[in-house]
């Protein structure tokens, strides 16, 4: 797609559908059907798997969006809440599983923020061209 003169990838990428769809179906199991972790406070559930939610559906949105641009900044708007409920979440789970499960989840954080920078970098460098 050509936007001003700026060619912008038209591409879904199947398995970032898949995980946001996987992101919002476990978002919303969890804020309707609670966590089976007794160590996590139920608030700290519902904010992480509300974030999580909120992240996936905006990501979706973008994912499918027809204008190309629009649909970047909506997915790299998708990845702040997942990313930053990552982190948030990381906390009491380590507190409580260990440090396994902390590093996955904060590796789940930082590979959300890396895909806010990559889409960042897209569009800055499509803009300068």
């Amino acid at each position: 797609m050509v936007r001003t003169q700026v060619l912008i990838p038209l591409e879904r990428n199947p398995f970032e559908v898949f995980m946001l769809a996987l992101f919002g179906f476990s978002g919303f199991v969890g804020l309707f059907a609670g966590s089976d972790n007794p160590g996590v406070p139920r608030w700290v559930d519902i904010s992480w798997y509300g974030l999580l939610a909120l992240g996936a559906v905006i990501g979706l949105a973008g994912e499918f969006w027809r204008d190309a641009v629009t649909g970047l900044l909506l997915l790299r708007a998708a990845m702040i809440p997942i990313g930053v409920g990552a982190y948030l979440y990381a906390i009491p789970v380590g507190a409580d599983a260990g440090a396994l499960p902390a590093m996955i989840t904060v590796g789940l954080g930082f590979a959300a923020h890396w895909k806010c920078y990559q889409i960042t970098r897209l569009i800055r460098h499509r803009e300068s061209v």
